[in-house]
C-alpha cells in the first residue's frame, strides 16, 4: 500500500521541485497543498499529465487556520513543510502533524527555529510514535553532514568555511527573498575566536573560490551551521557561512538593502519585505539572459588530522544546467526514503543526525550535480616559505610558533594603543577600523590560511582590540612578492629578519580596481615601522607604528600575545 504524503507549500519553488523528485523516484500518493485552491488544482493537473501512472490530490490549506483538524481529516503518513520562511515560524504546523499521527519533515534553516526544535517536539512525537525531522535542506542538513564527515577523526578543527552560490537562472521564490530580507543588516550568529559571536547579515562582500565556478562574491548569511558546528566540533577559530548571488545587480542590491537596514530602515518588516521581495523577484527574472545556470556549494575545513598533520579539506558541489534549486529538497528526499524503510527512530531530531552525505548524494545522482573532496597537506606557512628554512629556524621559538602552518589559530594578549589626532588620521582609522587609544587593551589575533584571487598562498589576519576588529590579507603573489592587502590598498612588504626580529617596511603600493592595479607614488604611501620579536621571557611581542605623509601618526599599537590555548603546541 502506497504511503500518503502531504506537501505543504507544494506549489512554491521548492515544493514543486520536491513533487517532481518524489513523483519520479518514489511510489507515493502525493497531496499538494496551497493557500489558493486554484493554484493547487492547476498544479495537480500538470503533474497528472506528466506522471499519468502516479497518484496526486490537492487541498487548499491556510496554515494559520484550523490546521490540526484538517490534518486529522487528510490523515497523511508523512507531512512535509516547504512553505517557509522559517525565520518567524513557530512549531504549530509540526505539532498538528504529529497529533494526527503523521511523521513530519521541514526544510527549515532558521537558527532560532532549529535550536529549540527537539525540545519543543520530542515528547509529542514520541507519544504519537512518529518522527519529527527539522532542517532537512541544503543548510543545515547537507552542510553539517559534510563538515562532520570531513573532520570526523581530526585532533583539532581550526576553521570551517561554508558558502552557497546559486546560478543566476535558478528559480527562487519570494519566500526565499523574504527570508534574506528578514535578517539583512541585522545581527546573525557566527563563530569567531572559538566562541559564538555575531556579525551583520549581508553587510559586506568578499570573494571566494568555488571549485570550477571560479571566484564569486559572497556575504554573511543566517544559518544554524555556525551555531551548531562551533560547539559540536570544538572549532578553535571560525565557522563562517556565506551566500552569493551571481548577478552583481542582485548581490550588491541586497548588500545595499542590508546597509539601509543597519541605518534603521524597516527592510525586514513584512509590510516592506513583501513588496521588496516581489520587486527583487522581477529583477531576477529580467536579468536571467545575462547569467548562467551554474551554481555550487563549498565546505572547507582546516586543522590537525588524526595523524597530527595539518590538513585542508574541501568538499565541492557544482550544479549544472540550472539544477541547483533541486539541492535544498534532496536532503528531504533522503529523510523520506529512510522514513519509508523505518530506519529513523520516533521522536524529534535534526536531519543531519538521521541522514549522511552518502544518503544525500544518492538523491543527487539523477541530476547533473557533481561532488568531489579535495585534500591538501601544506607543510609551510607564508612566512617560512618567504624567509626560507634557515632564516625561519633562526627566529625565536615564539615567532616560529606563531607563524608555522599548524600553529594555534588564535592568539590573545594586551596592547597599548596611540591614535593619530589629525583629521586625516581619524578618517583613515574609521575606514580601516583601527582602534582608539588605550592602555592594556585586550587583543586577539586570528590567522586563517588560504588561497587568494591571484592563486597565491595567503593568510587573513583579524585583529580584535576589545571588540574593534580590522582585517588584512597577507600573501605571496605569483612573482614571489610579499603583500598585505587592506581593502583595495595593496602594499609590497619588505619582509626581513633583523637581530632576531621580523621587520616589515613598505616598499611600494597600489590601488586595486576592477580594471586592474593602479601603482601609486611611494612618497604618498603610509610609512610602517613594524616589528615582531620575543622579549626576555620568550613571549611574542609586536610593535606597529603607521604614519601618514604630511599628517603624521595614524596608529601605534604594541603588545604581547600568547596562544589562546597554551596546551596546544
Amino acid at each position: 500500500m502506497r504511503k500518503r504524503v502531504l506537501i505543504i507549500g507544494g506549489t512554491g519553488i521548492f515544493g514543486q521541485k520536491l513533487c517532481h523528485h518524489l513523483a519520479t523516484h518514489f511510489n507515493l500518493d502525493l497531496v499538494i497543498s496551497s493557500r489558493s485552491e486554484n493554484n493547487a488544482i492547476n498544479y495537480v493537473h500538470k503533474l497528472k499529465r506528466r506522471y499519468p501512472d502516479k497518484s496526486f490530490d490537492y487541498v487548499a490549506l491556510n496554515t494559520s487556520e484550523d490546521i490540526e483538524n484538517i490534518l486529522k481529516r487528510l490523515s497523511p503518513d508523512i507531512t512535509i513543510d516547504c512553505s517557509g520562511p522559517f525565520q518567524s515560524a513557530d512549531y504549530e504546523i509540526a505539532k498538528a502533524a504529529l497529533k494526527s499521527g503523521s511523521h513530519f519533515v521541514d526544510l527549515a534553516d532558521a537558527p532560532k527555529y532549529l535550536s529549540g526544535y527537539c525540545d519543543a517536539l520530542n515528547d509529542l512525537a514520541t507519544q504519537n510514535e512518529v518522527a519529527s525531522i527539522g532542517g532537512a535542506s541544503s543548510s543545515p542538513c547537507f552542510t553539517i553532514a559534510v563538515a562532520q564527515q570531513l573532520c570526523s577523526d581530526w585532533r583539532r578543527v581550526d576553521d570551517i568555511e561554508i558558502a552557497f552560490v546559486p546560478g543566476g537562472k535558478g528559480d527562487v521564490g519570494p519566500s526565499v527573498i523574504q527570508a534574506i530580507l528578514s535578517y539583512a543588516g541585522k545581527p546573525i550568529s557566527t563563530w569567531r575566536e572559538g566562541k559564538l559571536d555575531q556579525t551583520a547579515g549581508w553587510a559586506n562582500s568578499k570573494p571566494l573560490q568555488i571549485g570550477a565556478l571560479g571566484w564569486r562574491q559572497t556575504a554573511p548569511a543566517e544559518t544554524y551551521d555556525a551555531e551548531y558546528l562551533g560547539e559540536a566540533l570544538s572549532v578553535k577559530s571560525t565557522v563562517s557561512f556565506s551566500a552569493g548571488l551571481e548577478s552583481p545587480i542582485e548581490h550588491y542590491g541586497v548588500i545595499l538593502l542590508a546597509k539601509l537596514a543597519k541605518w534603521g530602515l524597516p527592510v525586514g518588516q513584512k509590510s516592506v519585505s513583501c513588496p521588496l521581495s516581489r520587486l527583487l523577484h522581477k529583477i531576477r527574472f529580467a536579468i536571467k539572459p545575462f547569467v548562467t545556470g551554474r551554481g555550487g556549494m563549498i565546505v572547507r575545513a582546516r586543522g590537525i588530522n588524526a595523524d597530527g598533520v595539518y590538513q585542508s579539506s574541501e568538499y565541492e558541489l557544482i550544479a549544472e544546467q540550472n539544477q541547483g534549486p533541486n539541492i535544498p529538497i534532496l536532503p528531504t528526499a533522503a529523510v523520506i526514503r529512510k522514513l519509508l524503510t523505518k530506519t529513523i527512530s520516533t521522536g524529534a531530531a535534526l536531519a543531519f543526525d538521521t541522514v549522511d552525505v552518502a544518503d544525500i548524494e544518492a538523491e543527487c545522482a539523477p541530476y547533473p550535480i557533481y561532488t568531489q573532496v579535495l585534500n591538501d597537506y601544506p607543510s609551510t606557512g607564508i612566512y617560512q616559505r618567504y624567509l626560507g628554512v634557515q632564516m625561519y629556524q633562526d627566529l625565536p621559538a615564539s615567532l616560529q610558533k606563531f607563524h608555522k602552518i599548524d600553529g594555534y589559530p588564535v592568539w590573545c594578549g594586551t596592547a597599548d594603543i596611540s591614535s593619530g589626532n589629525s583629521l586625516a588620521a581619524r578618517i583613515v582609522s574609521k575606514i580601516v577600523g583601527f582602534p582608539a587609544s588605550g592602555k592594556d587593551v585586550p587583543v586577539t589575533v586570528s590567522v586563517q590560511s588560504g588561497i587568494n584571487q591571484h592563486a597565491g598562498l595567503s593568510e587573513t589576519w583579524t585583529r580584535n582590540f576589545a571588540g574593534k576588529c580590522f582585517s588584512s590579507e597577507l600573501s605571496i603573489d605569483k612573482s614571489g612578492t610579499f603583500r598585505e592587502l587592506f581593502g583595495n590598498l595593496s602594499f609590497e612588504i619588505g619582509l626581513d629578519v633583523v637581530d632576531g626580529a621580523i621587520v616589515m617596511p613598505i616598499k611600494s603600493w597600489k590601488i586595486e580596481t576592477p580594471l586592474g592595479a593602479l601603482p601609486m607614488p611611494l612618497g604618498l604611501a603610509p610609512t610602517s615601522k613594524t616589528r615582531e620579536f620575543a622579549d626576555e621571557n620568550g613571549v611574542f611581542n609586536f610593535d606597529v607604528e603607521v604614519n601618514l605623509p604630511l599628517f603624521g601618526l595614524l596608529a601605534h599599537y604594541r603588545g604581547k600575545l600568547r596562544p589562546s590555548d597554551d596546551t596546544i603546541s
